[in-house]
């Protein structure tokens, strides 16, 4: 969600900017706890604002992805059936449940906000602290090293209950896309099963996730009403590999799972294989894209971290670095650039 990468630069210029503030202060100790209060007070109306804004903007997305599955499984109802299918209304409160766990997932973010603010401040002001009193460093650039350190590796603003830190951004996407894509395809298995439909295949794309590769171009049943193994349906012998629930369970839909299914006809939608790809080096591939897009970002942070130009500039040399190193893997395995995924969004929040 858009929402909070702005939410997350925002706190890291508040950092920063503290940061600067206290740098070359005589009274470096008294300054860093008066910058604690300081942020304290923006965190506070930060969070604010967003546990007012967050409820409203995921409802909404949810509304949007359930609507359009529906809107998929008509179009292809349509295709098959002569007459005219009747009315199908929304289920609002089917919405409400399915925004639900992505309500959930975003609570402890704005539970634990402001204490995994002055948390990032501690490490910042621990590090500075034990890199000047040596003299190894000036204040000011141990400040810089501690911020370009944590925008780096991430400033991880979230501690999940492994003990895993999480940049806003990347565990906001993580809880939003899997809870609109959960919400696609229940609008759409919802609207086949009210019209009498059962199974369904599921797509295919290039480089699929291991442990999605079994169930491409499979048939599965939806209710698992029609049992699993060769059937014959319709006049039409089908091989049933699975219900969606027991497909789900063995990693199909996995978070960042961009797999679909739609309607399967016996003996007229076809059940061709995909290419295979044993070693998964496709996927490989992908998960290596990711990594260099989520090193520009690192570096956009970084800039956003800067206590002075010299560090800024260094910020954009890194990645200006990965972005051609991004440049030639996509070139090499025919990927396509995902530029909004290199993206940080300047903060409008405040």
């Amino acid at each position: 969600m858009a929402y909070y990468a702005e939410a997350e630069l925002y706190l890291i210029r508040l950092i920063a900017d503290a940061a600067a503030r206290t740098g070359n202060a005589p009274n470096w100790a008294e300054a860093s706890l008066l910058e604690v209060r300081r942020m304290r007070r923006a965190v506070h109306q930060l969070n604010t604002q967003m546990v007012r804004d967050v409820p409203d903007l995921l409802i909404d997305a949810v509304d949007q992805a359930y609507t359009t599955g529906r809107v998929d499984a008509e179009t292809e109802l349509q295709k098959i059936k002569a007459e005219a299918l009747p009315p199908s209304a929304i289920d609002h409160q089917a919405v409400v449940s399915l925004t639900r766990p992505g309500l959930e997932s975003l609570a402890p973010v704005h539970q634990h906000l402001a204490r995994n603010v002055e948390d990032v401040w501690s490490v910042v002001t621990r590090e500075v602290a034990s890199q000047s009193v040596i003299g190894v460093k000036t204040t000011r650039q141990a400040t810089q090293d501690a911020m370009n350190r944590l925008a780096r590796e991430g400033m991880g603003f979230y501690r999940d209950k492994a003990g895993r830190r999480w940049g806003l951004d990347t565990y906001s996407e993580m809880a939003v896309r899997s809870t609109t894509n959960n919400a696609l395809r229940a609008g759409h298995s919802s609207r086949l099963i009210e019209a009498g439909y059962d199974l369904v295949i599921v797509s295919s794309h290039k480089n699929p996730a291991p442990q999605c590769a079994p169930f491409e171009r499979k048939v599965l049943s939806l209710t698992g009403g029609t049992p699993s193994g060769t059937q014959v349906v319709e006049g039409e012998i089908v091989n049933v590999v699975a219900s969606m629930s027991e497909a789900e369970a063995a990693g199909l839909h996995h978070v960042n799972c961009r797999h679909t299914h739609s309607l399967f006809q016996p003996g007229v939608t076809p059940v061709e294989e995909p290419e295979p790809d044993p070693g998964h080096e496709g996927y490989k591939a992908t998960q290596r894209q990711r990594y260099l897009e989520r090193q520009v970002r690192a570096s956009k942070r970084l800039e956003a971290a800067a206590l002075d130009e010299e560090a800024a500039r260094k910020a954009r040399a890194r990645a200006r670095h990965y972005q051609g190193e991004l440049r030639e893997h996509v070139e090499k395995w025919g990927l396509p650039r995902r530029r909004h995924r290199e993206q940080l969004r300047a903060p409008t929040l405040g």
